[in-house]
């Protein structure tokens, strides 16, 4: 799950989440990334505009947060 300051960092995206990777009956743990934007420069060298640019990067807060979230609904979290 990549946690995208934002976009996918709020507690109701997450916690409606949960309910449809509980739903997953062989998922028993979930993996968390940070966003970060490396890949701009690769956007900028094409040309093309870089859709996240005003986004920041996921900071371990941000990760810690996310976790708590899935922790208290029954999930196992890696980050």
């Amino acid at each position: 799950m990549l946690i995208i300051p934002t976009l996918t960092d709020s507690e109701e995206y997450l916690t409606k989440l949960t309910d449809v990777i509980l739903s997953i009956k062989h998922l028993e743990k979930i993996e968390l990334l940070a966003y970060n934007n490396h890949a701009r420069f690769k956007w900028i060298e094409l040309k093309k505009t870089y859709e996240l640019n005003n986004i920041p990067e996921a900071s371990k807060h941000d990760l810690q947060k996310a976790a708590a979230i899935f922790q208290k609904n029954g999930l196992q979290v890696i980050y």
